[in-house]
């Protein structure tokens, strides 16, 4: 079971999901599903924990694998993600048009003027905040890593 994490300044979008491969390095996707059932509902019995080296070097030998298995779930969180930049700047744009609008409505000249002046440092302000929102933090980490052996 593999991580997938979209991580930015702001939120954090993740995933969970199976990865299986055989001892030739092939994946086999519906497997994992099924193996990944199985081990919750108890029909896989788990009777040695490994050493930390051979977690590593299973870690390494699959890695490869969970990456090309990951992409579909990487590009649903990268439209995920763009979908709510798009309309986190669509509702920005939207408030400092309104308050700008009620702003040049009343007051005098001058007060008018130092109200334009502070709402412009707030969109400069909200602006760096989306930029930084633009910032992301992929990380692709394993949760469980089992290697199944047959009983026979």
């Amino acid at each position: 079971m593999w991580h997938l994490g979209w991580v930015t300044s702001e939120s954090t979008f993740q995933e969970f999901f199976p990865v299986f491969t055989d001892s030739d390095g092939r994946s086999f996707d519906r497997t994992a599903h099924f193996l990944w059932d199985r081990l919750l509902s108890g029909a896989l019995e788990i009777d040695t924990v490994w050493r930390r080296d051979d977690r590593e070097n299973l870690y390494e030998l699959h890695e490869a694998t969970a990456q090309k298995a990951g992409l579909p779930v990487f590009e649903r969180l990268k439209a995920k993600h763009e979908q709510f930049l798009a309309e986190r700047e669509k509702n920005g744009r939207h408030h400092f048009e309104v308050r700008l609008q009620q702003l040049n409505q009343i007051g005098l000249p001058e007060v008018r003027r130092f109200r334009q002046r502070q709402l412009e440092l707030e969109r400069a302000t909200w602006q760096q905040e989306i930029k930084a929102l633009h910032t992301v933090r992929p990380s692709l980490n394993p949760v469980i890593l089992i290697r199944i052996e047959s009983s026979r």
